[in-house]
């Protein structure tokens, strides 16, 4: 969905990339959005001799522009921070920053925690991802269709992908495993 290799800096990062890559209503992602404050910069702007220092320019962790009915052009803006529980408390004035900047631009913001984190899940996601690189995926978008309500019918969130292909199998002998595979990881893309 980024068009581009996405670099996580933690494993909380890359289970929620993970995951926003197959939410059917995420258009793009770009990650270390920075949140740029022209007053704060001026002084570098006006002087490109200068260097601006890092701490001027925060970034949020990932930002989401997905499907949203309710925005002009159905159209919107999620910003994510991706932080430990651990860390929220001493992350107080980062996290009002950050929500300010969203409101001021009518984004929505959120905090992605280890909590919200979903080990299997993001397994599997990561495995669909790395299977798709090498299908067509426009030919196989219809067989997939075909086979999503026995791939639901099987999917859970703590079942691996081998599992739940291996329950699919079951109704479709006439399909190999590695297809089965396939059509679940095209299924997956498509919200199916």
């Amino acid at each position: 969905k980024s068009g581009r290799k996405i670099n996580a800096l933690s494993m909380n990062e890359k289970a929620l990339f993970y995951d926003s890559i197959l939410d059917p209503e995420v258009l793009d992602l770009r990650d270390q959005y920075p949140l740029l404050d022209r007053q704060r910069l001026r002084r570098y702007l006006e002087n490109p001799g200068l260097r601006i220092p890092r701490s001027l320019v925060p970034t949020f962790d990932l930002v989401q522009t997905r499907i949203n009915p309710n925005r002009p052009a159905g159209i919107g803006y999620l910003a994510i921070n991706v932080s430990p529980v651990s860390e929220l408390g001493v992350r107080v004035k980062r996290f009002d920053r950050e929500e300010r900047f969203c409101e001021a631009l009518e984004w929505e913001w959120r905090i992605f925690t280890d909590r919200e984190r979903v080990d299997q899940r993001s397994q599997t996601a990561s495995e669909i991802v790395h299977r798709l690189k090498n299908l067509d995926v426009e030919d196989l978008r219809q067989p997939a269709l075909d086979l999503a309500p026995s791939i639901r019918r099987h999917a859970r969130p703590d079942r691996t992908l081998r599992e739940v292909s291996q329950l699919v199998a079951k109704n479709r002998p006439d399909l190999s495993p590695q297809k089965i595979l396939d059509l679940i990881a095209v299924a997956a893309i498509y919200g199916l």
